[in-house]
């Protein structure tokens, strides 16, 4: 099997892929069917047959793009890391509460979840 390094890059209303180490590239509607297209022009330049083509396609997008993208991610991370922060203050609450003799529907009514999640986060 052989891998070939692709790269698509957003052309009008189509995508254009370029494959390394081939003179020639391809274009294809929408990056679902780029994988398809690129396997069929390798295996007409070179002869492969297609179960033998693996293709690596990097999505290539202008800057502006990008940095919204890397300011997404960073916001991402940074949520779940909050919710990782308040899942166990809730945890510590919950235990907190028992330790005082709240029962679990108390529990449960301060922090606004059922009884039953209550009865989870004291145990967790």
């Amino acid at each position: 099997m052989t891998t070939y390094a692709v790269t698509a890059q957003r052309s009008g209303r189509y995508w254009h892929l370029e494959v390394e180490g081939l003179s020639q590239g391809t274009q294809a509607r929408n990056l679902t069917e780029a994988e398809v297209m690129v396997k069929e022009l390798i295996s007409i330049l070179t002869g492969q047959d297609l179960d033998q083509v693996r293709v690596e396609i990097t999505v290539r997008v202008p800057e502006q793009i990008r940095e919204v993208q890397e300011e997404a991610s960073k916001y991402r991370a940074e949520a779940e890391h909050a919710s990782t922060l308040a899942a166990a203050k809730s945890r510590e609450a919950a235990r907190l509460m028992r330790e005082q003799g709240m029962t679990l529907k108390d529990i449960g009514q301060v922090l606004h979840v059922s009884h039953q999640r209550a009865g989870q986060l004291v145990a967790g």
